[in-house]
């Protein structure tokens, strides 16, 4: 089955999306150094996670706060794009889309198991 679909794994969208979520947080995976076990441990440690992460009413609150935050991000580009933006030479507020939010692991997760 898996020959017939056409992109990336699971996995390696979930690590990718992981990755995605840390560039944004100005955080690296590489800062916690050592083995990928180590890394583990760190991360687990450095965002107060429990040992199986967070839940996902956790991660439906982070996501909605960051929906919020994107979207009065975007009002403020639009404003300053129909004010500031028209004048020639300056250079317009580029929009956040909603790809730029991150992923609910723990729901995705429940639901392939359940």
């Amino acid at each position: 089955v898996m020959d017939e679909l056409n992109g990336n794994k699971l996995v390696t969208e979930l690590k990718n999306d992981m990755n995605r979520q840390m560039e944004r947080m100005n955080h690296s995976l590489e800062k916690f150094g050592g083995d990928k076990e180590e890394m583990q441990k760190s991360f687990t440690k450095e965002f107060a996670l429990g040992e199986n992460g967070p839940t996902s009413e956790q991660y439906e609150t982070l996501i909605k706060l960051l929906d919020a935050k994107r979207r009065a991000v975007n009002a403020y580009a639009a404003l300053y794009n129909f004010s500031v933006g028209l004048i020639p030479g300056t250079k317009r507020k580029e929009y956040q889309g909603k790809s730029s939010l991150p992923i609910n692991h723990a729901k995705l997760i429940d639901d392939l198991l359940h």
